[in-house]
């Protein structure tokens, strides 16, 4: 379904095809194909929740400037994150 070398452009057709679709089976093989793919790259899914939980216990004077990404849309995403390798 996806292949492994591809570049913006792409992934932005992708996942316009795939999302707009509304087609839910394409969708959830869609986000098969991609996990497998990451995964394979070496990128998992993590939180850090428990590591600020118990960093906050000894430091409680310590925040940690964050928000939720997980409810932005895409084209908002891809904006924050282009950014953040601009600013690295």
């Amino acid at each position: 379904m996806v292949k492994k070398d591809f570049g913006s452009e792409e992934i932005d057709k992708i996942v316009r095809d795939v999302y707009f679709s509304g087609d839910e089976d394409l969708l959830r093989k869609f986000f098969k194909e991609i996990k497998k793919i990451v995964l394979e790259h070496g990128v998992f899914p993590a939180s850090l929740h428990h590591t600020y939980k118990e960093f906050g216990k000894r430091n409680p004077c310590f925040t940690v400037p964050a928000f939720n990404v997980r409810f932005l849309p895409y084209h908002t995403m891809r904006g924050i994150f282009k950014k953040a390798v601009e600013m690295e």
